[in-house]
């Protein structure tokens, strides 16, 4: 009778079939050679009590050494884990086992290794908000904006992001603020050496950075050192998988808006002039930003989604955590 060659046969039958909840990450195939196979099943089958004590596919393959052949075709084209890995089975139990050992282990690490989700974007784009709401979805902890919890709320004053700290001086008035970016950023990495479980984090290293950055160009501050924070993540990466998801607006007018809609907005960053003030932030904290981001994602391929959040209300806050949880899932084990 005619048989369909396992080649000839349709991708479908090979895919994962979706009713299924549990899909493996490795599918490890054991590769071996048919004269070796056919070696295993005769020896077995003369240590008494017939090959089928031990399996009952032996007899089968004893009848049809083409069969084994063809099991390991189909185990090949099978679609549905995230990686179909041969192992050479025509070695010793040890040393098929030390194989598998090796593919296994980084992989189950890595599997294992909490998830660190950051949230970046300019002021008032909806970082708190959207952070806070993925954390309760995804029952993890939330890490506020590191310079919020730092800084006194009781001595914020219009003008006072530029040197860091909120004051009217910062930490030192001669530095352009450099002293707090530095406080903060090793705050931050000590945040970072706590963190042994998935959380939602705002703003960050990346953000940290984007900060320092504006601080120092508006106090023309040269040798702006960047490096540590993309060094700092780097580091995180060891311990942590990290995604990164940036908050959007179209223009400042957006932030403006919010700001008049919002008062606890004008409470964590008093003004002086909040149209000419929120131009500056636009252009540092997302047009620099998104040249900051493109450098350190490509450097260290981190995952990372771009969403606009012009728009207010409960629908459009929906909308983006929707979009950020189908991303996660994509890649919260890759």
């Amino acid at each position: 009778a005619y048989r369909l060659a396992i080649t000839d046969m349709s991708n479908d039958i090979f895919k994962w079939p979706n009713d299924m909840r549990l899909r493996p990450n490795i599918l490890l195939v054991l590769q071996i050679d048919p004269v070796v196979r056919q070696k295993r099943v005769e020896d077995r089958a003369g240590t008494g009590g017939g090959a089928s004590r031990f399996n009952p596919w032996d007899d089968r393959l004893a009848k049809d050494p083409a069969l084994g052949c063809r099991i390991l075709q189909a185990l090949n084209r099978i679609e549905g884990p995230r990686e179909v890995l041969s192992i050479n089975a025509n070695l010793s139990i040890d040393e098929v086992l030390e194989q598998a050992r090796k593919i296994v282990k980084p992989a189950v690490e890595k599997f294992h290794r909490p998830l660190t989700i950051v949230v970046v974007g300019t002021h008032a784009s909806g970082k708190s908000t959207i952070g806070t709401e993925l954390a309760k979805r995804l029952g993890c902890q939330f890490d506020r904006e590191l310079g919020e919890i730092e800084r006194d709320a009781n001595s914020l004053v219009a003008g006072g992001h530029l040197h860091g700290n909120g004051s009217s001086t910062g930490f030192d008035e001669t530095n352009g603020g450099r002293d707090w970016d530095d406080f903060l950023h090793k705050k931050e990495c000590q945040r970072d050496s706590k963190c042994n479980a998935t959380r939602v984090v705002e703003t960050w290293h990346i953000g940290n950075a984007a900060w320092y950055q504006f601080r120092q160009q508006q106090s023309s501050m040269e040798n702006i050192d960047l490096d540590r924070y993309e060094n700092s993540i780097s580091k995180h990466l060891d311990s942590s998988r990290v995604i990164v998801v940036q908050l959007t607006l179209s223009s400042h007018s957006v932030m403006v808006r919010r700001r008049e809609n919002d008062g606890r907005n004008k409470d964590r960053l008093p003004m002086e002039d909040d149209d000419k003030e929120c131009q500056e932030l636009y252009a540092a904290l997302q047009h620099d930003m998104d040249i900051l981001l493109k450098n350190v994602v490509e450097a260290l391929s981190l995952p990372f989604l771009r969403i606009h959040n012009d728009n207010d209300g409960e629908e459009a806050i929906n909308r983006i955590l929707c979009e950020i949880l189908s991303f996660v899932e994509k890649y919260k084990h890759s």
